[in-house]
């Protein structure tokens, strides 16, 4: 995994990314679809929360999945500068995020998860090579961890 982002795309991944939770830095790994869009996962771990709500992300089509690795009690999630959830999740709870919602948490707790970053235009051209219709919206309940069965 490395360490070094280099392009626009390092504010959804690595080190960039972890600092909008308050972590120093964060391991990641990235690749392309064949069609050129970047996919990333990141490991975000929080051990010294700033107590404080995270930084919003750039404005963008696509999404984030986040994997919890530890629980974390009542954590405070928001989108478009409110509070839309107070949930606790648990260890192995999944959550999606729309970018375009600009969501934030409030960083409060450690944390440790595993955040995946796929852009629409990955999406897309996964559902092209696949020859499926291309999708419109991920269903999922904001602010919900779910387990994946």
């Amino acid at each position: 995994m490395s360490s070094r982002p280099r392009s626009r795309e390092s504010e959804f991944y690595g080190s960039n990314f972890a600092k909008k939770f308050g972590a120093d830095s964060a391991a990641y790994l990235r690749t392309r679809t064949l069609k050129g869009s970047e996919v990333a996962v990141t490991e975000l771990r929080v051990t010294k929360p700033p107590q404080r709500l995270s930084d919003p992300m750039p404005h963008e089509d696509a999404f984030t999945i986040c994997l919890m690795l530890h629980e974390i009690p009542h954590n405070e999630y928001w989108e478009g500068g409110r509070q839309v959830a107070n949930l606790s999740l648990r260890a192995g709870h999944s959550t999606i995020q729309d970018v375009k919602r600009t969501p934030m948490a409030m960083m409060d707790k450690p944390i440790h998860s595993l955040i995946w970053y796929l852009p629409r235009s990955a999406l897309d051209a996964v559902a092209d090579q696949s020859d499926v219709p291309r999708i419109n919206e991920l269903r999922y309940k904001v602010g919900v961890g779910t387990f994946d069965k």
